[in-house]
This record gives structure tokens, C-alpha cells and sequence, in this order.
């Protein structure tokens, strides 16, 4: 994703709480989509689409370690997770 829109999205989100909705990708290949729910600065209520995993594994520690990896590259915190 361009940095620009991590930046976008960081800066939406400041230190807010957000949810994060975790799904996979019903085709042939494991992939896991990650998207981020919350309310922005503004007040309204943003879900934008944030990334696409490929998972050749799917156990719940390669699943966490991959769901830390996203986070980290929008500078955001897992204590901040409000819900899941």
C-alpha cells in the first residue's frame, strides 16, 4: 500500500481505539484480509480496506505475528485494539 495512504490512515486514527475485522479469502490460495474499523477524528466512521495477507500457514501464533506485522507498518498499537 503507498505510504501516503499509511500515513492518511495512521493520522485518521491518531491514538483512537479501533477494531480490526480479520477474514479470509475463500479461493484457492490462504490469504487473510485485515480492515480496520473506527471512528476518525471527525466523528465518522471509517472502515477502509488495509491488506492482504498470503498465508501458507494458518495457526494462531503465524496468524497474530502477521496481524502485528500490519499494524506495525501503520504505527499502530495492539493495545489500542478495541475489539476484534
Amino acid at each position: 500500500m503507498n505510504v501516503n495512504v499509511r500515513k492518511v490512515i495512521h493520522d485518521d486514527i491518531e491514538n483512537s481505539r479501533f477494531y480490526i475485522i480479520i477474514d479470509e479469502a475463500k479461493d484457492e490460495e490462504k490469504k487473510m484480509i485485515i480492515i480496520l474499523w473506527f471512528v476518525d477524528k471527525y466523528r465518522f466512521i471509517r472502515e477502509p480496506f488495509v491488506h492482504v495477507v498470503n498465508m501458507n500457514n494458518t495457526t494462531i501464533m503465524i496468524l497474530k505475528q502477521e496481524v502485528c506485522n500490519v499494524l506495525s507498518r501503520y504505527d499502530l498499537f495492539e493495545e489500542y485494539i478495541w475489539g476484534q
